[in-house]
């Protein structure tokens, strides 16, 4: 119960700093949140990615929050967050909590059967963790 409360508290402050997301997802928007994921990340190469670093201090602290909250939050708002941080690494730069979220999205392609892509972004889940100098997220990526 106090897991349900914390991913509340962490869906309510996310709310106020304009990311709206509700406890209850249905698989059809986490495939819809997914696919255009996917889509998005078409043609982009980790340097491609890494060639802006996120600085925005409101945007550092939403992606901790989406990370934060990714934990706590039952197992079908999860791939949600975790899909958000890499669309908003996409438009806003990269930060340290990227690197998490594409090795999550790895395993959904792994669970989708896409074993080479899996493997793609696997790497650059380790690649960007190098870069970001980010060891504190060393032991989520592994």
């Amino acid at each position: 119960k106090n897991y349900r409360r914390s991913a509340q508290i962490g869906l309510d402050v996310l709310g106020q700093l304009g990311e709206h997301f509700s406890m209850n997802q249905s698989q059809v928007t986490v495939m819809a949140e997914f696919l255009k994921t996917k889509f998005l990340l078409l043609g982009k190469d980790v340097d491609i990615i890494m060639s802006k670093v996120m600085e925005d201090k409101q945007m550092l602290v939403i992606m901790d929050l989406l990370e934060t909250t990714s934990i706590y939050c039952p197992t079908n708002l999860m791939p949600l967050l975790s899909l958000r941080i890499i669309q908003l690494s996409l438009s806003h730069g990269v930060c340290v909590n990227t690197a998490t979220s594409f090795a999550f999205y790895s395993g959904m392609l792994c669970h989708v059967g896409d074993v080479s892509g899996a493997y793609k972004y696997g790497k650059f889940a380790l690649d960007i963790m190098q870069r970001m100098q980010a060891k504190e997220k060393y032991c989520r990526i592994y």
